[in-house]
């Protein structure tokens, strides 16, 4: 069965993994993995685009998230999330 939770309810949910594409300012496109441990003990952030594993380790999702507005949301004109299927 579909998940019938809106947008702004699975993007905080802390078990959903999520991925976003995000335009930069100068128009590139960065595609990233935010993605709990193995055991499930911190989230980090994936650069799909670069192949790099941010070495940032994060107690909740909602942190990481909060990390991501406060130090590059900036950067870019537009940023589209989705969820990744478990």
């Amino acid at each position: 069965m579909a998940d019938q939770r809106t947008p702004s309810e699975w993007i905080y949910d802390s078990d959903t993994p999520l991925k976003f594409k995000g335009v930069l300012k100068d128009g590139r496109l960065k595609e990233f993995l935010l993605l709990p441990s193995k055991d499930k003990s911190y989230w980090q952030f994936v650069n799909i685009t670069s192949g790099h594993i941010c070495l940032c380790k994060f107690a909740t999702k909602e942190k990481a998230l909060e990390d991501f507005v406060n130090n590059y949301s900036g950067k870019y004109e537009n940023v589209i999330f989705s969820k990744l299927l478990k």
